[in-house]
């Protein structure tokens, strides 16, 4: 996990950096970096990863696994928090998700 200080718009979105001028305020953030499969598998040997799903679920570094059923479109509803999504703008249209972000 990594503090990172974020840029958070009025919808409350956060972003590594924008762009646009769009009115933020600054936070600092705990960052949770996504796994990869094996990298989760090595980390959490206890924890199955074999799920039946039409889309891969996200694989976090805190052991938490998070499903498209979960996903309402702006958050990830897990078991016991929310999970949203750290964006990083890459061009005017383009973002990538860098990590997310406990709520």
């Amino acid at each position: 996990m990594k503090t990172m200080v974020l840029l958070e718009t009025e919808n409350g979105a956060r972003y590594t950096h924008l762009l646009d001028d769009v009115p933020t305020r600054k936070l600092e953030t705990d960052v949770l970096s996504e796994l990869s499969r094996k990298e989760f598998e090595e980390k959490f040997p206890d924890k199955p990863t074999y799920i039946l799903s039409q889309f891969p679920p996200v694989f976090l570094e805190n052991g938490e696994i998070l499903l498209q059923n979960e996903w309402n479109g702006e958050a990830y509803h897990a078991e016991n928090a929310r999970y949203f999504p750290v964006y990083n703008q890459i061009d005017d249209d383009d973002y990538e998700i860098i990590g997310y972000y406990q709520n």
